[in-house]
């Protein structure tokens, strides 16, 4: 059986070495090494591992725990041991033997993280329904919504250029604006800009 070593550290590779996990894993033919976030999938050594699975250039994928291997929450998680399963690729963490496909608590795990998944789904998806319902009881369009003491939620544009004028007319500097309103220096130069094109 052909195995495949996922590793990942930190940004800064001072601070952390690959060395620590890979001498620790079991013997292996293929290593796929980031130095990168976990908190998205889209890492060089991450998508080749994909990629290399496949292919099935690898029959067992091995890494250091799950939060190594992604830390993008649990339907992703889900979907990328799903991924690896589909393709006959079996995964384990080192650190953590409960998760293990070729172990009897494979389809406990799987069920745990699937449900901890869906109920992800269902709290986004009620986060939503609750934030139209607010907008629409206030007959009020996404960016228009103010909190109650009348902060805009977001960043309405309509009256930010006019606000910008007036504050450079008062001697504002463009710095100063833009942390004012939360727009950049750039916005307010150009707001002003198309005021004196005008």
């Amino acid at each position: 059986m052909k195995t495949a070593v996922y590793c990942r550290v930190s940004t800064n590779p001072e601070q952390q070495d690959p060395a620590n996990q890979i001498m620790q894993m079991p013997e292996h033919q293929l290593e796929f090494i980031d130095y990168a976030s976990g908190k998205t999938g889209d890492r060089e050594q991450f998508k080749a591992m994909l990629q290399a699975a496949e292919r099935h250039e690898f029959d067992a994928l091995v890494f250091w725990s799950f939060d190594r291997l992604t830390r993008e929450g649990a339907l992703e998680t889900l979907q990328y041991l799903r991924r690896l399963d589909e393709l006959g690729i079996k995964w384990r963490s080192l650190t953590e033997p409960y998760l293990d496909s070729c172990g009897p608590f494979k389809d406990v795990m799987v069920a745990m993280i699937a449900t901890a998944a869906k109920m992800e789904r269902i709290r986004i998806g009620e986060r939503v329904k609750a934030g139209m319902s607010r907008i629409k009881a206030h007959h009020q369009a996404t960016g228009e919504w103010t909190t109650e003491s009348g902060d805009p939620i977001g960043r309405p544009r309509t009256g930010l250029e006019r606000r910008c004028r007036e504050l450079r007319a008062k001697g504002l500097s463009f710095k100063k604006i833009g942390q004012q309103l939360g727009v950049s220096v750039g916005y307010a130069h150009k707001a002003i800009r198309a005021d004196v094109a005008l």
